[in-house]
Parts: C-alpha cells; structure tokens; sequence
C-alpha cells in the first residue's frame, strides 16, 4: 500500500515538474497534498478519455469494416450476375448450334456459308468458356479476398476487445487505489 501511494505521489510530482523529494515519499496518508487527490481524479478523467477515444476508434473501424463489406457484396453481386449472363450466352450458342445443323439439313446449297458460321460460333463458344473461367477465377479470388478480411477484422475487434479489457481492468484497479486512498484519508 506504502508502495503505491509513493508511485502516485511520484508520478504526481513529476506531472507537477518536481522531482520526487524525500520528504514527499515519506508522507502519510493524513498529510497527504491536496495536488495527490487533484492527481489521482485527473489520472480516472484520462483514463475515461482514453476509453471514449478507444471505443470511437472502435466504432469508427466497424463502420469502416461494414462499408467495405457492403462494397465486397456489390461487387460480388456484380460478379454473379455476370457469371449468369455468362451461362445464358453459352445456351444461347448452343441453341444457335442446333439451328445450324438444322439449317445444313434443310438447304445443301449453304453447306459452305454454314461451315463458316458454325467456325465462328464455336470461336465465341470458347471466347465465352474462357470468360467464363476467368469470372469464376475472379469470383473465387474475390471469395478468397473477402474471407481473409473478415478474417482479419475478426481478429482486429478481437484484439481491440482485449485491449479493451485490459484498459477496463486498469481503470478498476486505480478506482480501487483510489478508494483506498480516500477510505484512508
């Protein structure tokens, strides 16, 4: 108890710009300064600022998490609709395959034109497999980005939560020296 009153009292007389005299640290709690208890209620005003600017810090980081994850959304949403147009465009030449067999069958005469055609349309066949391909790579990239976020943030809030408690468990602890302090005077 000697012990902590004589770090209180030191660091209030260093806060003071006084160095620690003898005769401070040998102070009983009857003749303690008024400056100690000034001290000691500016030390709880810090630490209650320190704790509203970490719980802003905090807060203003979930936000910030939550914006990014409201973009990550958007652009994955993007990512799925393209995905879709992706496969409705692969139907769409597989139905205009059929209806060129169809048409060799019908008409002899533009078994020439319709090879042509047919050339092309497997070019745009593999044009769009190989977009596809690269849309589900971006999507899994995308997928894999937004996982590791999380996670990241995850581990941020973790660590600012325990941060937190430590803070918490310091504030308690110096109101309990306080309180021994006062129940002393």
């Amino acid at each position: 108890m000697a012990v902590e009153r004589e770090i209180v009292w030191s660091v209030a007389a260093r806060s003071n710009g006084g160095p620690v005299t003898p005769a401070v640290r040998s102070c009983r709690e009857e003749e303690k300064p008024v400056w100690v208890t000034e001290m000691t209620e500016s030390v709880h005003v810090l630490l209650e600022e320190k704790m509203r600017e970490m719980e802003a810090a905090v807060n203003a980081e979930r936000e910030l998490r939550q914006q990014q994850e409201a973009r990550l959304k958007a652009e994955l949403a993007s990512l799925e609709r393209d995905l879709q147009e992706s496969k409705e465009k692969e139907s769409l030449v597989a139905s205009l395959e059929k209806c060129l067999q169809d048409c060799k069958k019908r008409e002899r005469s533009l078994v020439e034109e319709g090879a042509k055609r047919e050339a092309q349309f497997k070019e745009l066949l593999r044009s769009l497999e190989a977009e596809k391909d690269n849309l589900e790579e971006r999507l899994t990239n995308q997928l894999s980005q937004l996982n590791g976020s999380i996670a990241d943030y995850k581990r941020e809030a973790a660590d600012n939560r325990e941060h937190l408690a430590e803070l918490q468990r310091e504030v308690e602890r110096l109101a309990r020296e306080r309180a021994e302090l006062e129940a002393e005077a």
